[in-house]
């Protein structure tokens, strides 16, 4: 079977959704599907190559920084991406990861091919970056979203919550949950220290919806015990600037570092260098990172939002707080800091869930989707020995998957 899959975020470049579209890719081609992606050119990445067993296509984006797209990186990705459709071999069907740009060139291939596509939900691509209560996207971004989604063959949330925004958005989508996965294997417990300062992390975009000045203003409350607290932030975004200057006005400049963007080769050791993780979103939905944090044996404070709280259970897995409490968040980082117990109880849980999720197995559920889609038997597509490779597979476990959409849209 050959899929293209649509992604202006592709590792090396991106965040949780070019990271999980790279973890699918892994699997799909083990699986023996022929993959070919087309993604985002960046700096000095070749314009065509193999990886991950998929046929990498880079196309002219105006991207001029990893973690960060522009208005207009997103417009020239969806002009280069759909003249360089007209260069690949025609798929048996297209899955666009984000409703907007992938989705819209999908749908536009659905047109001139007839091919069905298939939309991932990613988390800003239905919430806009706004809290639950706004109810999701809206203007713009909703009237070129809404034919997209309408004529998709399948929709596909990564989390119940962001299901549950999408269909508040529209309540004719029919959207199937794939949860995400983590690489326990690359991300796994290692014995930390037990003296000196909490080292806090966090990992991630330095963006609005992420939260982050609620999470200083919570150092700030912390920090009045001594020597008590560390903050790591890891990432980059449209906020670092300011993110700065606001540490530096709160009198945490002593305590917070910001280390920018880092390789994704290097992200376990920032884990394995940590105490503590923190996600204080607005919303989400479902970050990789607290998957990480939580396959890496960190205890995990997190803002109570769609996505983190299906991973969390508050007091057994990990902490939660209402999202932009910093009052709140300053109280966990205060319980976590004179327990100690407690933090090696939450981490214990928190490894644990996350034995219980693969790559794999997401790559397995999307293939059913595949599947259905095309008209053809699962066995076709992903060897019998597929799932039994990894232990948290079940071929017989209860899918999330919702009855298919009729093609062409309801």
């Amino acid at each position: 079977m050959k899929v293209l899959i649509l992604n202006h975020e592709y590792p090396p470049i991106g965040g949780g959704g070019g990271n999980a579209c790279q973890h699918i890719v892994r699997h799909l081609t083990e699986m023996g599907l022929d993959i070919t992606v087309v993604t985002s050119a960046f700096a000095n990445l070749p314009a065509h190559d193999l990886q991950d067993g998929a046929s990498v296509h880079r196309v002219p984006a105006l991207r001029s920084r990893e973690a960060e797209s522009t208005l207009a990186s997103i417009l020239a990705y969806t002009i280069s991406a759909t003249l360089a459709t007209r260069r690949v071999d025609r798929p048996d069907l297209v899955h666009a990861f984000f409703g907007v740009p992938s989705g819209l060139i999908a749908y536009g291939l659905k047109r001139v091919w007839s091919t069905p596509y298939l939309v991932s939900f990613r988390g800003k691509d239905v919430h806009g970056g706004q809290s639950r209560e706004m109810g999701g996207i809206t203007g713009c971004l909703k009237a070129v979203s809404m034919p997209v989604w309408r004529n998709a063959d399948a929709l596909v949330a990564n989390s119940k919550g962001l299901r549950e925004i999408a269909e508040h958005v529209d309540p004719t989508a029919q959207v199937e949950v794939i949860p995400n996965g983590v690489d326990t294997d690359r991300f796994r417990p290692e014995l930390r220290r037990s003296v000196g300062p909490l080292r806090v992390l966090y990992v991630g975009r330095l963006e609005p919806y992420k939260g982050l000045e609620t999470l200083l203003q919570a150092m700030t409350q912390a920090n009045k015990i001594p020597n008590a607290f560390a903050l790591r932030i890891v990432g980059d975004g449209s906020l670092r600037s300011d993110l700065e200057r606001r540490s530096h006005a709160l009198g945490l400049s002593d305590i917070v570092t910001f280390d920018g963007w880092v390789d994704r080769a290097y992200i376990p050791d920032c884990y394995n260098s940590a105490d503590l993780f923190v996600m204080p979103s607005v919303v989400e939905g479902m970050p990789n990172g607290v998957l990480e944090a939580m396959a890496s044996g960190l205890p995990v404070i997190a803002s109570h939002v769609p996505g983190t709280e299906e991973l969390i259970d508050s007091g057994h897995t990990g902490l939660l707080f209402e999202s932009g409490d910093a009052t709140g968040l300053a109280d966990a980082l205060i319980q976590c800091h004179s327990c100690p117990g407690l933090r090696k109880s939450l981490a214990n849980g928190a490894r644990a869930v996350s034995m219980s999720r693969s790559w794999e197995r997401v790559a397995i559920e999307y293939t059913n989707i595949y599947a259905r889609l095309a008209s053809l038997d699962t066995t076709t597509i992903a060897a019998p020995c597929s799932a039994s490779t990894d232990p948290t597979v079940s071929p017989s476990s209860p899918s999330t998957s919702q009855p298919a959409r009729s093609p062409g849209g309801k």
